[in-house]
């Protein structure tokens, strides 16, 4: 294991503690794409360079890879190669939603995320990358 990631860490004895924080990253991941691709809809519905706003932010407030690198694909609308498709990402937010729902956990954005990849599958973009699945709804919501 040593050889093919960064590090290792021990999440406890049950095998079940690798899956949450899993599914936990990925909606970390869906609920900031859902959160940069609003934000740049916003920008361009009032007149700004979606890019231009991206890069400013990528560079300053929220200077970490997953804004620079998934922020640079959904201002572009750039959703070619696919990494990661949409449908997977659905799947690990049903997997989200049923873990928040057996340990009593709400979990609004959660839910968010999931009606957005959902609604993304339905329209056919399952296997489109799972930024086109968020970002192109946000921007097709918004008349964009």
């Amino acid at each position: 294991m040593e050889c093919l990631g960064q590090r290792i860490i021990d999440f406890g004895e049950k095998v079940s503690g690798a899956n949450v924080v899993k599914v936990a990253g990925n909606f970390m991941i869906t609920a900031s794409m859902e959160m940069m691709a609003e934000a740049y809809t916003l920008a361009e519905k009032n007149g700004l360079d979606r890019a231009q706003v991206a890069d400013f932010f990528g560079t300053t407030l929220f200077s970490a890879p997953i804004f620079q690198n998934y922020g640079k694909l959904i201002a572009n609308k750039q959703f070619q190669p696919v990494g990661f498709k949409t449908k997977l990402g659905f799947k690990d937010a049903r997997l989200t939603l049923k873990i928040a729902q057996a340990s009593l956990t709400p979990m609004p954005t959660a839910m968010l995320v999931h009606n957005r990849l959902q609604a993304a599958v339905a329209k056919g973009w399952g296997e489109s990358d799972w930024v086109e699945g968020v970002s192109r709804g946000v921007s097709e919501d918004a008349g964009v």
